[in-house]
């Protein structure tokens, strides 16, 4: 085995499945409980729980199709902003060496994936970063790709295809002298696919995709004003709409008195309103038949 895969696992800690057993929905609820105790965090000083929430990812690295290459193991990280920390879980691991199976161009790794968020704002909203390596004749390791992907941004089961790339080098006579020597180009820091920071100055070409299955859920997003399914937005819309009218019920020039309203017009100002802040979230919402 490698230097870099003997290092690199040892950050999968006790297990990529993590170490806490039960349900999704009270694990957030214990995580929730050990914040306001101050248990998470070496007991320091931290913020009110009412002002943070959690996102919760489960799920697994499924398959990579790389046109045939096989001996293939990926890595995988996180990259986020400075309102988010991980209060739980394992947030970088690597996979076992995987083949393609016979008459297929695909390997399969099915590796676990599981990490608890707490954040402040959604600015910075966590990011996985993909990193797929491979073993050539010599038993040396080579890179395969790179990419990344932003966490789903709502709650339930997602299936994300994850475009792969890797940096070249700009002449066949540095590639070729690259791959006697075994020093294909690679990324020093992985995270840096996450990144916008210096990406414009880097030549990459196409090399295949991985397939994640994840499994998102959050708490107190809707606290905060952030809604991360239909029902949460359209709670949000109604809310805003009723404080709305609360402070200022002279709506119209009616001489200050509160406007008439007929049952079909307060149904037509509560979806203009509605998708007025569906299009402020950015979300593409279905509409009702």
């Amino acid at each position: 085995m490698s230097t870099r895969r003997r290092n690199s696992s040892l950050g999968l800690g006790t297990g990529a499945m993590g170490s806490e057993s039960g349900p999704p929905s009270s694990r957030l609820k214990d995580i929730a409980k050990s914040l306001k105790s101050g248990v998470i965090g070496g007991g320091g000083k931290m913020d009110p729980l009412d002002s943070c929430f959690f996102v919760m990812c489960s799920g697994q690295v499924s398959i990579g199709d790389f046109n045939g290459k096989e001996r293939l193991y990926v890595k995988y990280d996180y990259t986020y902003g400075k309102d988010w920390m991980v209060v739980r879980g394992v947030d970088r691991g690597v996979s076992q060496v995987a083949h393609k199976g016979e008459g297929s161009t695909k390997v399969v790794w099915n590796f676990p994936l599981d990490v608890v968020f707490r954040g402040t704002s959604v600015h910075g909203w966590p990011r996985i970063v993909v990193s797929v390596f491979g073993i050539d004749m010599f038993g040396r390791d080579t890179p395969v790709g790179y990419g990344t992907t932003v966490l789903p941004l709502s709650t339930g089961q997602s299936k994300r295809t994850v475009p792969m790339f890797k940096p070249v080098l700009q002449t066949w006579v540095q590639q070729l002298t690259s791959w006697v020597r075994g020093t294909q180009p690679e990324y020093y820091d992985s995270r840096f696919v996450g990144k916008a920071t210096g990406r414009e100055v880097t030549r990459v070409s196409s090399e295949g995709i991985v397939i994640l299955d994840l499994n998102i859920m959050t708490r107190g997003l809707e606290k905060h004003g952030y809604a991360a399914t239909r029902q949460q937005g359209e709670r949000l819309a109604k809310k805003a709409i009723e404080e709305a009218e609360n402070n200022n019920p002279a709506v119209g020039g009616n001489g200050g008195a509160p406007r008439a309203s007929s049952p079909s017009r307060k149904k037509t100002d509560l979806n203009s309103s509605l998708d007025l802040l569906r299009s402020k979230l950015g979300r593409k919402w279905r509409s009702e038949a």
